[in-house]
């Protein structure tokens, strides 16, 4: 193929990849950060430095089971949530 064929798709794959996951990180604790900064009135900076702190002690402390269960938990907690907010709002109708 011209112009790099399988190499240069395999670069922009895992370029893309990468870009994708570095967004997706750095928007999760930047929205955390902020939620945390309007709900206890801390600064931004402390409260990213928190969020990842947190991270680090879920993942080192209990390991990928642990990420996979609290991903799990906070799962059910939201679909129980949109369910309530369902009838919720079903019954003003």
């Amino acid at each position: 193929m011209r112009y790099g064929g399988e190499r240069i798709r395999v670069y922009l794959t895992c370029l893309a990849l990468m870009l994708s996951i570095f967004t997706k990180i750095s928007v999760d604790l930047y929205s955390g950060a902020i939620f945390l900064q309007q709900a206890l009135n801390w600064n931004l900076y402390a409260s990213v430095i928190v969020l990842v702190l947190l991270a680090a002690f879920f993942t080192v402390g209990g390991g990928l089971t642990a990420v996979i269960w609290t991903d799990f938990i906070q799962t059910v907690i939201m679909v129980i949530s949109a369910f309530i907010l369902m009838i919720i709002s079903m019954s003003f109708l």
